[in-house]
C-alpha cells in the first residue's frame, strides 16, 4: 500500500509541554487530538485550556479516551462530559495493566456514545484491535479506523482496507512542540480531513415492528402510529 507520511495530526496530552498552536499549524498540521479522560474518573489537565488555544489558531480539535476492560457506561459518562459536536470523538483502545477492552467492551462504547452523540467513534489501535478481531466486526467496520504502527506501510486489523489516520511515528518532530510527539499521516485532500472530523451524523437507529391483523370481511380497522406505516 503506498500511503503519505505526512503530519497533517498530531495527538498528544499533559506529558507535552504547552505547546504553541500557531508555530504548529504554521508547520502544516491541520489537527490536535488531544486525551481527555481514562477509565471512569481521569481527566486530562491541560484538555480545556489547549482545546481553547488550538481552535483560537485555527485547527481542528478532539478528544480521546483510554479505555479499559468493564465500567463501561461511566466510562462513556466519563468521556463525554462537556463535549462539543465539532469535536472528533476517538477511544483508544489497547492493552492496559488491567487488560485490554474486550471486542463487546468497544462495541458497548461505541453504542453509548453513538446514541448520545448521533456520531460514530474513531478507534485508535495497534495490537489490541489485530488480536481481538478474528474477521471484520460489522459494528466497528463502520467506525473510523485510526491505525498506530510504526512501520514502511499500514497493515489493517480485518475490517478496515486502509486507515483514516495513520499514526506512522511516536518520534516526530513539530515546530511549536519541545520533544517527541506522535504524528498522523491521513490520505487526502485537507478538505476531505475536515469533512470528515467529527464523523458521519446519524440518526439513531429504530425497530421495525411487523404486526398482522385478521379481521372480518366488511369491518373497518383504524391505526394510529407515530411512524412510518407500510401496509401490504
Amino acid at each position: 500500500m503506498s500511503y503519505p507520511q505526512n503530519h497533517k495530526i498530531i495527538d498528544i496530552s499533559h506529558f507535552q509541554p504547552t505547546p504553541d498552536f500557531q508555530m504548529v499549524k504554521g508547520a502544516g498540521v491541520i489537527g490536535v487530538i488531544h486525551k481527555f479522560s481514562e477509565g471512569t474518573t481521569v481527566r486530562d489537565s491541560e484538555y480545556s485550556a489547549r482545546r481553547v488555544a488550538a481552535k483560537g489558531a485555527g485547527l481542528l480539535f478532539g478528544r480521546y479516551h483510554f479505555g479499559h476492560p468493564g465500567n463501561i457506561a461511566a466510562q462513556v459518562a466519563n468521556f463525554l462530559d462537556g463535549w462539543q459536536p465539532d469535536e472528533l470523538l476517538a477511544l483508544d483502545w489497547e492493552n492496559t495493566t488491567d487488560g485490554a477492552m474486550s471486542v463487546g467492551d468497544v462495541i458497548e462504547f461505541h453504542d453509548r456514545v453513538l446514541a448520545a452523540t448521533g456520531q460514530r467513534i474513531a478507534i485508535y489501535s495497534s495490537n489490541a484491535a489485530k488480536e481481538a478481531l478474528r474477521g471484520p466486526d460489522p459494528v466497528l467496520s463502520k467506525c473510523r479506523l485510526w491505525l498506530a504502527q510504526y512501520a514502511a506501510a499500514p497493515v489493517c486489523p480485518p475490517g478496515w482496507s486502509k486507515p483514516w489516520l495513520w499514526q506512522w511515528t511516536a518520534h516526530g518532530s513539530i515546530a511549536g512542540i519541545t520533544g517527541n510527539v506522535d504524528l498522523d499521516s491521513f490520505d487526502g485532500t485537507d478538505d476531505e480531513l475536515r469533512a470528515s472530523w467529527a464523523g458521519v451524523s446519524e440518526p439513531p437507529e429504530t425497530d421495525t415492528v411487523t404486526v398482522t391483523i385478521s379481521v372480518p370481511r366488511g369491518s373497518k380497522v383504524r391505526i394510529t402510529t407515530t411512524g412510518e406505516v407500510e401496509v401490504s
